[in-house]
């Protein structure tokens, strides 16, 4: 079938706040990048922590859930 998935395909579905929902911006303001805007956000201080480096892998994606089966769909 054309456009069928190969068999080895995975599929997921993927969910994010709106631009105007307050997690958007709580969200936002953890990983210090508004994922909309790609403005810089400043992040929160907390103690012990480098925030900054916690989050720099996530801070690309923004603040999103992702759900996924643990193995491919037949």
């Amino acid at each position: 079938m054309i456009g069928a998935p190969a068999p080895e395909a995975r599929l997921a579905l993927y969910w994010a706040p709106g631009y105007d929902d307050p997690l958007h911006r709580l969200g936002s303001a953890w990983l210090g990048r508004d994922a909309e805007s790609g403005a810089p956000m400043h992040q929160p201080v907390l103690p012990g922590l480098d925030i900054a480096e916690l989050t720099a892998d996530p801070r690309g994606y923004g603040l999103h859930a992702t759900l996924k089966p643990p193995s491919a769909w037949r």
